[in-house]
């Protein structure tokens, strides 16, 4: 089932096609989030605060989309995946992500995150999309970045 969700019955399986600009310039639901990394981490550092004056969701927002609405086991992938309203929680945003973090992993490994607790937000994507995990990389940049926002 995954294989079927993540390339629409082979309409998106061939090798590099994510990486096309027909497939960019689509609108793709739930696929369409294409973006650099500081991008991104701009945008989850705008749901803790301000950034250049724009600030995303206010406390109450986000209390809300951080507080947990489930916990089970998603049939797709077949792992427990624990969400808020929009965002995913830790563990599952990351094993390494502190109790407070939220965001969205992608596909290939990519993952944007915020952390409640220690104020800090992450993006990381890479520079040619491939449905593969890319080894626990944003694991890896997740655990660096919670012990460096830690120490401050």
């Amino acid at each position: 089932m995954l294989s079927k969700a993540l390339t629409a019955g082979d309409a998106f399986g061939e090798r590099g096609i994510w990486n096309t600009r027909p497939v960019h310039a689509a609108e793709l639901p739930a696929a369409g989030g294409i973006s650099d990394a500081r991008s991104v981490a701009r945008m989850y550092a705008a749901t803790l605060g301000e950034v250049d004056g724009v600030r995303l969701l206010d406390d109450d927002t986000l209390a809300d989309a951080t507080t947990e609405q489930s916990n089970e086991r998603d049939l797709v992938i077949g792992l427990a995946l624990r969400y808020g309203t929009g965002f995913a929680l830790a563990p599952t945003i990351g094993l390494s992500a502190g109790p407070g973090a939220f965001g969205h992993s992608g596909a290939g490994g990519s993952v944007g995150m915020a952390d409640l607790d220690t104020g800090f937000s992450l993006g990381y994507v890479m520079n040619r999309m491939e449905l593969v995990e890319t080894e626990g990389r944003a694991d890896a940049l997740i655990a660096a970045a919670s012990r460096a926002a830690s120490s401050v």
